[in-house]
């Protein structure tokens, strides 16, 4: 059975009080990080707003729909980010390819054999360990990739 926490405007009010002390003690030590930290306050409400929108639409599919294209979407997210982060649009298809197989194996296990929910494809399983999974991708991709790319280099003017 799914339930639903709401949240009101008190809880808003605590959770944004950390912020205001944040930008309070920043202001009292007179560091000059303030516009940087307004910045990314505003871009973590927009995504975070963005990403509940997704998460709406995408709880409201049918069940099997809903998880596959969600967690297809935030795979294909992931490889144009990190296809671009590489500077080589050539590479999406097989960076596309190698995140959906290790993704799929990875939470196909955890899944059936660990988790073993009652219903294996809801969009609330599937969907946190496809994000889990994928939140720390494109930094080790594009570590490795640029790795690859100077091997490749390196090798092709020998």
């Amino acid at each position: 059975m799914t339930t639903i926490i709401d949240l009101d405007l008190l809880d808003l009010a605590v959770s944004s009080s950390l912020v205001i002390i944040l930008t309070g003690l920043l202001l009292w030590l007179r560091l000059d990080i303030i516009s940087p930290l307004l910045v990314a306050i505003a871009r973590v409400i927009v995504q975070l707003l963005m990403m509940g929108m997704f998460l709406t639409v995408v709880f409201q599919a049918p069940q099997p729909l809903g998880g596959l294209v969600g967690g297809g979407l935030l795979l294909l997210a992931v490889s144009v980010f990190t296809s671009n982060r590489l500077g080589q649009q050539r590479l999406l298809p097989l960076l596309f390819g190698s995140l959906l197989l290790s993704t799929v194996l990875v939470t196909g296990y955890i899944q059936l054999l660990v988790i073993q929910p009652p219903v294996w494809y809801r969009p609330q399983y599937v969907l946190a360990l496809v994000g889990m999974l994928l939140a720390s991708s494109p930094a080790v991709m594009v570590g490795v990739g640029q790795q690859f790319l100077q091997v490749v280099k390196q090798e092709k003017e020998a």
